[in-house]
Order: structure tokens, then C-alpha cells, then sequence
């Protein structure tokens, strides 16, 4: 016993005064109520420890103690709720999409990677474009969208693999079920920084995409706009695309 105790002693002594509370809170917050000796064993801490703290936390209102019991306290739940509301990633990309859309007034889509797929998680457009293919929570396979085929050449090779490893389904007379010329596509995307697509994910439709990373430069999606489907000069979608994939990869982690 003594030898679990001074073992216990030595352990608290490493730790600093965060790490201590962070461990008292939790504990409480994972096992309910608890008494001072079984709180100071489940915690991995020594008994004059915890009796101390939890007099600072109870005071604070942090922790309370009911019939000589501890648990998390009231005044918690009330710090949570003072911190700000969560943004999620789909939050943080929306703006650019708005602003592209105002730009180039054609509809855009932000897409993630889900497997072999592509998955809408941000869309900009008129009400009157606002169809099941532009709405959030779509998916499309990777090889029949400009931003699959933007995620294929701008992630390791294994994706464009995984991707070629089944049949790639046809969706209209356009789309591209042959591995050699998808890979000659992937390539090209690679090499001029975007993909486009022209009829192959549906009839009349057409799309250009391009990457967009996170600060630490980790690949995180893509960015894609409507394009007139006989359209040959696309360097004004490709200019402005890339620029808000610019703004992006500075905003987001």
C-alpha cells in the first residue's frame, strides 16, 4: 500500500494544476458521484489532492458535493453554453461559394471526398436552379465529376486505383468508363491544375473543378462551377476557381 501510494505521490507530482482539474472533472463527468477515496483512485491521484481541489472547484461551482459525494457542477454547463456556436466545415466554405457564384453567376458546388465518390457538402445558385443535383448530401461517382477527377490527381495514386478496380458505371452515352483514357484525364487535370467534365455525369450539363487544401496543405476538396457545355475558352472559370480556392486554403484549417 505504501508503495501505491508514494507511486501515486511521485505520478501527481508530474503533473501540473491543469492536468490535475482536467483529471478530477473528467473523472467525475465519465463515473458519476463519487466519494473523495474512490474520486482520488479512479483519477489516479493522492486524497489530500483531490479533498483540496474539489474545495477550489465547488467554490468555482464547477464541481458540487451532495451528501459528501462529488459531481460536475452546474456552473460547467454554463461555460459551455458561453462559448461559441461550432462552425462547421461546410459553414466555413459556403461564403466562397456565394461570392463565386455572384462572380461568375453560374451555379457552384463544394465537394468532399466519400470513398470512390464525391459528396456536395456547400452549394451557390438561384432559387431556380436550386435541383436534387446541386443540393447538399449528394453524391456522384469520382470518375463521371470534374472534382472526382480532381481529388484522383491530386491524391495518391491508390485513390485512382481504387477507383479503376470496378467497372466504372456509365451514366450517359459522354461519360468516361475506359481506365486508360480516365487516366490520360487524371494526368492532364494534374498538369493544368483542373479537371472539366462535358455531359458526362447527365445530358447538357458541363463542370470545371479544381483543388483546394487547408493550411497545413492537406488536400480538403473541391471547388466546382457550371460551364456552358460548348464551351472551349475556360480560362475566366479556371481564373476565378482558383482564386477563391486560394481564399479557401488561407481561411480553413
Amino acid at each position: 500500500m505504501t508503495t501505491t501510494l508514494e507511486a501515486m505521490s511521485e505520478q501527481a507530482g508530474a503533473l501540473s494544476v491543469v492536468d490535475k482539474v482536467q483529471a478530477v472533472i473528467e473523472t467525475l463527468a465519465s463515473n458519476g458521484p463519487l466519494g473523495t477515496v474512490a474520486l482520488a483512485r479512479a483519477a489516479g491521484l493522492p486524497k489530500t489532492t483531490v479533498r483540496r481541489l474539489c474545495g477550489e472547484l465547488v467554490a468555482w461551482g464547477v464541481v458540487e458535493r451532495t451528501d459528501g459525494k462529488y459531481r460536475v457542477g452546474r456552473r460547467l454547463t454554463e461555460l459551455a453554453l458561453m462559448a461559441p456556436p461550432h462552425r462547421s466545415f461546410a459553414d466555413e466554405v459556403q461564403p466562397f461559394a456565394t461570392d463565386l457564384f455572384a462572380q461568375l453567376r453560374s451555379p457552384v458546388t463544394v465537394l468532399a471526398m466519400h470513398g470512390t465518390q464525391v459528396r456536395c457538402i456547400a452549394t451557390a445558385s438561384s432559387p431556380t436552379e436550386r435541383t436534387a443535383h446541386v443540393m447538399r448530401g449528394v453524391r456522384a461517382p469520382m470518375h463521371a465529376t470534374a472534382g472526382g477527377k480532381v481529388f484522383m490527381a491530386f491524391s495518391p495514386k491508390e485513390l485512382f486505383t481504387q477507383v479503376v478496380s470496378r467497372p466504372l458505371v456509365r451514366l450517359t452515352p459522354y461519360t468516361i468508363c475506359s481506365a486508360a483514357t480516365l487516366a490520360r484525364q487524371v494526368y492532364d487535370a494534374r498538369l493544368h491544375g483542373f479537371a472539366t467534365i462535358r455531359q458526362e455525369s447527365r445530358i447538357g450539363h458541363a463542370a470545371l473543378a479544381v483543388p483546394f487544401y487547408g493550411r497545413s496543405g492537406r488536400l480538403l476538396g473541391a471547388l466546382a462551377v457550371r460551364i456552358p457545355v460548348q464551351a472551349t475558352d475556360v480560362s475566366r472559370y479556371e481564373r476565378a476557381l482558383k482564386a477563391q480556392a486560394e481564399g479557401i486554403s488561407r481561411a480553413v484549417a
